[in-house]
């Protein structure tokens, strides 16, 4: 091996450029922070849009598990090839299956959620737990496991059983001076949904909520921003429930940030959350977050302090924790700026650097 542990590391995932989720940008982030901060070398194995390209046709048929199929016959010859020394893949719902450890380099897994919180919280998934069984064995061949939130890590350790000092909980690497706003001027009636369109991230039920909303709240509007598997269905229920809702498949970074800014409110219904990435994001644009009291968000915020956490799943809650806030605009300010200063202490990207870096030196430098 090489004898400096971060000069020549290797990221294997499915999902990358362009990402199709938070898994994609997660690792992009991760790769940009690793060049930028130290004398070092990231080569990206991926379906698509990486350093090195493999089974493009992978990504079209959205098959992270063919994927995986793939790896087994291709990844020692990339390793051996490219001469990585440390190398870094995500692991669970989205991620890529470890068939076999490969040799000459340590393995260190990246997990944001578990399928065993998948097929329990998310409601109609309970069949991925079809996939426990592959997960365990993938993180049993991992030399160590990165996580970024407290329920995910308890996961780990009792649910997987995993031995406490190879789970290690880091910041996530957010770069959030961009979404920091410089002055604050909220449009009191409108509301900001960010998710991509699949049953994790309750968007149909957030939906529901609002039609009880609107008609407490006619002025109020919905902007939902993201697409996904149930586009179709979302965009069909708006129309025909007349609700008050506007469906952006996607917008520039830029274009985003101030929408967040803009919003009174960010609403994030989701079941289940590996971290909470646009959560954040909202929290340092000092906007309001309403979320589900969930694992991921549960471990971001504290509740009626930095956010508003609401029982996933519960119209009557969020009917009612919505239309309080749009009631009183001067409501929840105190938990908006309180938010903002923890998530800029707590993640601050020079700190979450240096914890990724000390952490992946350590696991090198292990026997």
């Amino acid at each position: 091996m090489n004898s400096s542990p971060l000069s020549n590391i290797g990221m294997v995932t499915w999902d990358y450029r362009p990402p199709k989720g938070g898994l994609g940008r997660a690792f992009q982030q991760m790769q940009a922070a690793l060049v930028a901060s130290s004398p070092t070398t990231v080569s990206v194995l991926s379906s698509t849009g990486g350093t090195h390209n493999s089974a493009t046709w992978t990504r079209r048929f959205g098959g992270h598990i063919a994927f995986s199929a793939v790896l087994l016959f291709s990844l020692q010859r990339w390793i051996n090839r490219t001469a990585r020394h440390l190398l870094l893949f995500p692991c669970g719902p989205g991620g890529i299956f470890l068939l076999r450890k490969p040799k000459g380099c340590k393995v260190v897994a990246v997990v944001y959620h578990t399928y065993a919180q998948q097929c329990r919280l998310v409601p109609g998934q309970w069949w991925k737990r079809l996939f426990v069984s592959l997960e365990r064995l993938t993180l049993r061949k991992a030399d160590h496991i990165l996580c970024y939130a407290e329920d995910t890590r308890q996961v780990l350790l009792r649910t997987y059983h995993l031995d406490e000092r190879r789970v290690t909980l880091l910041p996530q690497l957010i770069p959030l001076q961009p979404w920091v706003p410089t002055k604050t001027v909220k449009d009191k009636n409108l509301c900001v949904c960010i998710a991509r369109l699949e049953q994790r991230k309750g968007v149909l039920f957030l939906l529901r909520v609002w039609e009880r909303v609107q008609v407490q709240a006619p002025q109020a509007t919905l902007i939902l921003v993201g697409d996904g598997i149930q586009a179709a269905k979302i965009d069909r229920l708006i129309l025909r429930k007349k609700l008050s809702v506007q469906r952006i498949p996607s917008l520039p970074q830029n274009e985003l940030i101030a929408l967040v800014q803009s919003a009174r409110m960010l609403l994030c219904p989701s079941f289940l959350e590996g971290f909470g990435l646009t959560a954040t994001e909202a929290m340092a644009s000092e906007t309001l977050v309403l979320a589900s009291d969930t694992d991921g968000l549960r471990s971001l915020m504290t509740d009626a302090r930095t956010g508003v956490l609401i029982e996933p799943g519960n119209q009557s809650a969020w009917v009612q924790a919505i239309q309080e806030y749009l009631a009183d605009t001067e409501k929840g300010k105190d938990i908006a700026l309180c938010a903002r200063a923890e998530v800029c202490t707590r993640f601050a990207y020079d700190h979450s650097i240096r914890a990724l870096q000390e952490c992946l030196k350590q696991v090198y430098s292990a026997q």
